[in-house]
């Protein structure tokens, strides 16, 4: 049995057996097979219909492993203070 999900008018299929951890999800963009986890495909989806570009799901993750977190949140009288770069208030002087 297949599992079909819809997500910005574009069905998402995912063919039943294996774990969560090897669930590989497929759909079809511009004529095109792009297969991955859920989080992926959907995120190359987002981008063929906000901007008609073709993005494979393998390329989200190479981002997201590249890019350790640079922010900082520090809480101050029941507020978030979020810092992003660091680097850039050392340079500053602040």
């Amino acid at each position: 049995m297949t599992r079909r999900l819809f997500h910005r008018g574009y069905t998402i299929e995912k063919s039943e057996g294996g774990n969560e951890a090897t669930e590989v999800y497929r759909a079809r963009l511009g004529g095109k097979s792009i297969s991955g986890s859920l989080h992926n495909v959907k995120k190359s989806i987002e981008w063929w219909a906000d901007t008609n570009t073709f993005v494979n799901p393998a390329d989200f993750d190479e981002e997201e492993d590249d890019a350790p977190p640079t922010h900082q949140v520090e809480e101050y009288k029941g507020f978030r203070i979020m810092n992003d770069d660091p680097e850039k208030d050392e340079k500053a002087g602040i």
